[in-house]
């Protein structure tokens, strides 16, 4: 179950633990928020005014200035606008970003799963991710030796509690994998019949 807290606030302790047990900081992490929001927000629609770097201008103090800007928001100094909620959230480097989802869907009452990737060619088959398929095989092999250390002394005790909520969390991850693969496996099957073949796209190939 999410703390209760703010919804800001639980993203905000993500970004810190993110950036204290990652090689980044808050000038790397600042940077990626800007290029996303910039990506997922239209022009028109942008409110939050970030320094832009000038001909002749010092271009670390631009970079300093919108770390500052993003850090305050993070730290609650100033208002976290929903419209830069994606950019912090989706800026976060794994396995923080995959954490970060699934609180943030479960305060929700929803299960965070990554979609598969849209139809490159519109009418064509879209790929089947090989990566979706190891990603399951890989949450399995975590459930059942998060389990297999729980029952190993053949009884459960409070001892166990620790195992048992490292279990759930890794089982909250193989239903998230196992919803990824499905719905991959859905979109092949509606296609499977036409003519053509439904391409298997494998890490760094095509």
């Amino acid at each position: 179950m999410a703390d209760l807290t703010t919804r800001s606030a639980a993203l905000a302790r993500h970004v810190h633990l993110a950036l204290r047990h990652s090689g980044d900081d808050w000038n790397t992490y600042a940077g990626r928020v800007l290029e996303l929001y910039a990506a997922r927000t239209p022009l028109h629609l942008r409110h939050i005014e970030f320094a832009q770097h000038v001909a002749g201008g010092n271009a670390y103090d631009t970079i300093r200035a919108n770390s500052q800007t993003v850090r305050r928001m993070v730290d609650g100094t100033t208002r976290m606008p929903v419209e830069i909620e994606e950019a912090l959230i989706l800026a976060l480097p794994e396995p923080f970003l995959g954490e970060a989802q699934r609180e943030l869907a479960e305060r929700l009452g929803l299960m965070a799963a990554t979609l598969p990737p849209p139809c490159e060619v519109p009418g064509q088959a879209p790929a089947l991710d090989a990566s979706a398929v190891a990603s399951l095989m890989r949450e399995t092999a975590d459930v059942v030796q998060a389990i297999a250390t729980i029952v190993a002394d053949g009884a459960i005790t409070r001892e166990d509690l620790p195992a048992i909520e490292q279990a759930l969390e890794q089982s909250a991850q193989l239903d998230a994998a196992l919803i990824t693969l499905r719905e991959q496996l859905t979109r092949a099957h509606a296609v499977a019949g036409a003519p053509g073949v439904v391409p298997i796209r494998r890490e760094g190939r095509a």
